[in-house]
C-alpha cells in the first residue's frame, strides 16, 4: 500500500492541474519537426498543418517547475480570439494548435494572450534554425545526426 502511496505522490508532482496563472520557475520552448508529425498521424486526421510544407513548428512555450509542471491554470486573463490563433498558424502549424497551447500552457504564464503569443514567437524567433530546414518545398529524410 505504501508504494501506491508513493506512486500516486510522485505523479502528483510531475504534473498538477488548475493551479494560479504567472507561478513557475521556468518556460520551456518545445519545437517539432512537422514532416514527422504528418507522416505518422496527422495528415491521417486531417490536420491543417499537413497542407503546408513546413520544416519546425512551434509546439509550445510552457511554464515549467523545478519538477513538473502548471497546466489548464486560472486566469483572468481572456482568450485569445480566433483572429489570435490563425496569427500564429505560421509558426504553431494550426489555429487549433495555438488555441490548445493558450488552453493548456500559455494560461499558466500570467501573460495576456496577446503577451503570450508575442513571446513565443520572439521565443522561437531567437532559435537558429538551419535554412534548408525551415520551410521545404517536398518531403525530405534526413539522419537524426544532421539534424543534431
Amino acid at each position: 500500500m505504501r508504494w501506491l502511496a508513493t506512486l500516486i505522490l510522485s505523479a502528483t508532482l510531475a504534473h498538477a492541474e488548475g493551479e494560479k496563472a504567472g507561478e513557475f520557475d521556468y518556460y520551456v520552448l518545445s519545437l517539432s519537426w512537422s514532416p514527422t508529425f504528418c507522416a505518422l498521424e496527422g495528415e491521417a486526421r486531417g490536420n491543417p498543418q499537413c497542407d503546408r510544407a513546413l520544416g519546425w513548428v512551434l509546439h509550445g512555450l510552457w511554464p515549467q517547475f523545478d519538477q513538473g509542471w502548471p497546466s489548464f491554470c486560472r486566469s483572468t486573463e481572456r482568450n485569445p480570439t480566433r483572429a489570435d490563433t490563425a496569427a500564429m498558424a505560421d509558426i504553431m502549424g494550426s489555429s487549433g494548435s495555438a488555441w490548445h497551447q493558450w488552453k493548456k500552457h500559455g494560461r499558466c504564464s500570467g501573460l495576456s494572450a496577446d503577451d503570450y503569443f508575442a513571446l513565443a514567437r520572439l521565443a522561437f524567433d531567437t532559435v537558429t534554425r538551419p535554412a534548408v530546414l525551415r520551410k521545404l518545398g517536398k518531403p525530405v529524410e534526413v539522419p537524426a545526426e544532421v539534424i543534431e
